[in-house]
This record gives C-alpha cells, sequence and structure tokens, in this order.
C-alpha cells in the first residue's frame, strides 16, 4: 500500500512539474513581450562636444541601434527612427537617388531593419501620409522628401506598391523623378 502511494506521488510529481515549467514560461514570454520597446528611439544628441569632435563615421557608429532593441520595435517605430536619422539627409548627397537610398540602408539600422519586415511598405507610406498632411517647419521640409525617396527608390518597397500608392507618393515630392515613375507605373 505504502509502496503505490509512493508511485502516485512520483507520478503526480512528474506530471506536475513540465506543467508548472511550461506555465513558467509562457508567463516569461508574456513579460519579454511586455519589455518591447516602447516610445520614440533617441540618437546620441547633435549639439555636444563629443559629437562634434567625431568623425562621420565615429558618429554613424554612435547612430548604431542595439539588434535586441531594432527586434522590439514596431514598423512604426522603425519608420520614426528612419525619419529621425542624424545622416537622412544623405539620401540627397548622391548624383543618382538609389545611391543615396542604398547609404541609408547600409547606415541606418532602422531602415535595414524595416526593410526585412512584411509590414514595412504599409508602415512608410502610413508615415508619407502623416507627414505630408502636417504643418512642418521649413527646414524639416527636406525630410517628407527623404521618405517618399526611401520609398520610391527602394526596389523591396516599391515593386509592393500598386500603381496608385506610387503615383500618390511621387506627388507628395518635389525630388522624385517623373520618368521614373512612370516607368514603374508601366511595369504594374
Amino acid at each position: 500500500m505504502m509502496k503505490k502511494k509512493i508511485f502516485f506521488l512520483l507520478a503526480a510529481i512528474v506530471i506536475i512539474i513540465p506543467i508548472l515549467a511550461l506555465s513558467l514560461l509562457k508567463i516569461s514570454s508574456a513579460s519579454a513581450k511586455e519589455d518591447a520597446f516602447v516610445g520614440r528611439y533617441s540618437y546620441p544628441s547633435i549639439d555636444t562636444s563629443e559629437w562634434e569632435k567625431a568623425s562621420t563615421e565615429e558618429k554613424i557608429t554612435m547612430c548604431r541601434i542595439p539588434q535586441e532593441v531594432l527586434d522590439s520595435m514596431t514598423e512604426e517605430q522603425l519608420v520614426q527612427a528612419v525619419y529621425d536619422f542624424p545622416f537622412l539627409v544623405n539620401a540627397f548627397v548622391y548624383s543618382a537617388l538609389k545611391d543615396g537610398v542604398r547609404n541609408i540602408e547600409r547606415n541606418s539600422d532602422a531602415y535595414a531593419e524595416l526593410l526585412k519586415r512584411k509590414g514595412a511598405k504599409d508602415a512608410l507610406l502610413q508615415k508619407i501620409t502623416e507627414v505630408f498632411s502636417e504643418q512642418q517647419e521649413e527646414r524639416n521640409a527636406w525630410k517628407k522628401d527623404a521618405l517618399a525617396v526611401l520609398a520610391l527608390y527602394q526596389e523591396d518597397i516599391v515593386e509592393k506598391m500598386s500603381a496608385e500608392e506610387v503615383q500618390s507618393v511621387a506627388s507628395f515630392s518635389s525630388m522624385v523623378d517623373a520618368g521614373y515613375v512612370e516607368e514603374i507605373i508601366k511595369g504594374k
């Protein structure tokens, strides 16, 4: 009789421990989701002596976003981080806009991560619509154009866009070549 009680007790323990372990794993994964990045990513301040003394490469390194932060950011947060990227203007410093977009992809961790996401196109188009409907200071108007360029000159994004979306984004920007837009639309 005592052996049966011990056997049932051990059997119950063997069954209960894995159930408890699974429950704890579910709780810890739920709290990990709660630990996801919240808010807007803050790049280093460009108004510091450290920034002023740094070379361009050092500044780009200072703007790197840790992978664990990128992994926890939503597509909307990634687009905002791209919009806030201190070197976003580099999209316009090349003779070809596609080269500028490649530069942003190489140097902006947020943009590179965004391009890996299924919701990249929708998040980018949502932000473009948002910023073009807002009144902004004249000195930041170029940032609107930068988002349009990042959408239309990135093959992974533009191939997922409808002809209407391409036309809409192009209509927002003064930087996008009309002939290029016509080529994209013809290919749709």
